[in-house]
């Protein structure tokens, strides 16, 4: 595996890892050249670096992006301490670094598992502030508070965080994560993920559309693929064996269709079937990002993906083909080198 490790903030966290491209592809351009496209990769708890399967062959298979993989301060043990609006202020951090120092003019950032909440995040606040954003992708999208209900021994430590936080003392550790990776947990991030309404209660099957069109219409416009797991052992099996996943995802296509309740929350990046559609120009210089958003970020319709890895977990292990598939034809390849890669 090669690439560039890259400081892209001031905290000793902000880390990010930018794949090389692989030598039987062409050769990648200069950091600094203009119109180069990312992908950002965001894991999620307990997760950093080259936490998937399926990272080293997404960087492989991509010919026309290049794979960036953010490591935030809530990376490993950080999650019990942090919160989504801290990891989506670290990825505007990251948004800026690759537009100012790697001549990024499009990126995609793509979720996984409570990464996803950090992507939904993310474009909630700062979508205004990024035209460079050209789309998201929702990797195993699925409830930590559902999740931690697997785990009746968590049960106690929600209830103590619940009064603690109701007290004023939300950012007090009232727990240990002891099962997974002994993160020390706040109460106001523990009742964040493991109570309903929670900050991070974006995907848990009980939810209506009403809610969901809170939570997920931002994205509204914004290219969105969502990716399920058949199989995804992080939803209990009581939820999976009803298709509660095939109708949580139904739902939230539902819900970024028809927008935010608020028609200022909407995004207007243009897309088509579902695929995103940016320009291919390898002359468009950073500093034209806002005649960028001004001519190309409209609202479309049929902008949004609902697909499924039949029979994958979680992570898509031994299902990393199907999926790098999934992301690769999202991405827009850029049609001159495909021209030329005809002709030769």
């Amino acid at each position: 595996m090669q690439g560039t490790l890259f400081k892209y903030g001031p905290g000793s966290a902000h880390i990010a890892f930018k794949h090389a491209l692989s030598s039987s592809k062409q050769p990648p351009k200069p950091s600094s050249a203009p119109g180069s496209r990312y992908i950002v990769l965001v894991g999620g708890l307990t997760d950093g670096l080259l936490f998937a399967p399926y990272c080293q062959q997404l960087a492989d298979t991509l010919t026309d992006w290049t794979l960036v993989q953010a490591q935030l301060t809530s990376s490993y043990q950080g999650w019990g301490l942090a919160s989504l609006d801290q990891d989506a202020a670290e990825l505007k951090l990251l948004s800026d670094c690759l537009a100012a120092d790697h001549g990024c003019v499009y990126w995609v950032l793509m979720g996984h598992s409570t990464g996803c909440q950090d992507a939904v995040r993310y474009v909630q606040q700062y979508q205004t502030e990024d035209p460079r954003l050209a789309g998201v992708i929702l990797q195993a999208p699925v409830s930590d508070r559902e999740y931690f209900g697997m785990y009746p021994s968590w049960s106690q430590h929600i209830k103590t965080a619940q009064e603690t936080v109701k007290q004023g003392r939300g950012e007090e550790v009232v727990c240990r994560a002891s099962e997974w990776d002994g993160a020390a947990v706040t109460a106001r991030r523990l009742v964040s993920l493991a109570c309903k309404g929670g900050d991070d209660d974006m995907f848990s099957t009980d939810l209506t559309l009403e809610q969901l069109r809170d939570i997920l219409g931002p994205l509204q416009g914004l290219p969105t693929l969502i990716i399920q797991s058949g199989e995804d052992e992080s939803v209990p099996e009581s939820l999976r064996s009803i298709g509660s996943i095939t109708s949580l995802g139904q739902r939230m296509v539902q819900a970024i269709e028809a927008g935010p309740k608020s028609v200022q929350a909407r995004v207007s990046t243009k897309a088509v079937d579902g695929q995103l559609v940016v320009p291919h120009s390898a002359e468009r210089d950073v500093g034209q990002a806002d005649g960028v958003q001004a001519q190309h970020r409209r609202n479309m319709e049929n902008c949004v993906q609902l697909r499924v890895v039949e029979g994958a977990g979680h992570a898509c292990k031994g299902y990393e083909a199907q999926l790098v598939d999934l992301v690769c034809e999202f991405l827009p390849q850029d049609q001159q080198r495909g021209a030329e890669d005809k002709d030769s």
